[in-house]
């Protein structure tokens, strides 16, 4: 079962979890919008603990949109979470926006 859905990401020197785990489920991260309110702000999507995106540096004033290139006959993302995990999101400074997701249940 796939089910998209955008996550709102509100963080200041802080983690926030963005999809709980579940037992038997991915998140894939197929687009985001981050803005910073400070300077040297940066950010890092992780699956649970682990970074799956590398730190992402942002400019005050200057929104960064990204999303994965449609690929024919290919499901394609930004990342993805192992199995089981939880996708958080971790700021450096205030940062905000928000990422499309899509939540994949798996079947065994």
């Amino acid at each position: 079962m796939r089910q998209r859905r955008t996550v709102v990401i509100a963080a200041n020197d802080s983690t926030q979890e963005l999809v709980a785990a579940a037992t038997g489920q991915i998140v894939r991260v197929l687009a985001f919008v981050l803005s910073a309110a400070e300077a040297a702000a940066s950010a890092i999507f992780k699956s649970a603990t682990t970074s799956i995106s590398g730190t992402i540096a942002l400019e005050t004033g200057q929104p960064l949109s990204v999303c994965a290139p449609p690929v024919p006959g290919n499901d394609a993302e930004l990342f993805v979470t192992a199995v089981g995990a939880a996708l958080n999101f971790t700021a450096v400074n205030t940062v905000g926006g928000f990422a499309v997701v899509e939540v994949v249940t798996q079947t065994p």
